[in-house]
């Protein structure tokens, strides 16, 4: 009996996280993908990858890619807040990331099933 209700447990919090991501907004979600690659959890990111994320790049790479970002930029000054849009199917959020030499802005993608669809770090827009 008691581990009836163990596992009861674990299921229940487990249904709770779930349910947690999918009443995050698409900006708190980019933002924890922020935090998560300043923090160096890479895997954590890759594991919530969309299969076309998953096939084209995988959680090493993605640490290559942000490490080497200050080496071009300098040291991350500040971040902006987030901008949502919905395009086709996704929930797209821009933040605004400013760095010593550069405004860039981040470009994170979520598909419906809020899974991450991309990640793009581009010069920021002009007049920001």
């Amino acid at each position: 009996m008691h581990h009836r209700s163990f596992r009861y447990a674990l299921a229940l919090l487990a249904a709770m996280a779930v349910s947690a991501a999918w009443a995050q907004s698409p900006g708190e979600r980019a933002t924890r993908v922020l935090d998560q690659l300043e923090a160096g959890e890479y895997e954590a990111i890759a594991e919530t990858f969309d299969p076309q994320m998953r096939a084209a790049i995988d959680a090493d790479r993605l640490r290559q890619a942000w490490t080497s970002l200050p080496q071009q930029v300098g040291a991350l000054q500040s971040r902006g807040a987030p901008v949502e849009a919905r395009q086709g199917p996704y929930d797209v959020v821009v933040v605004p990331l400013q760095y010593e030499r550069a405004a860039v802005d981040a470009v994170i993608s979520f598909d419906a099933e809020s899974r991450l669809a991309g990640l793009l770090l581009q010069p920021a827009a002009a007049g920001e």
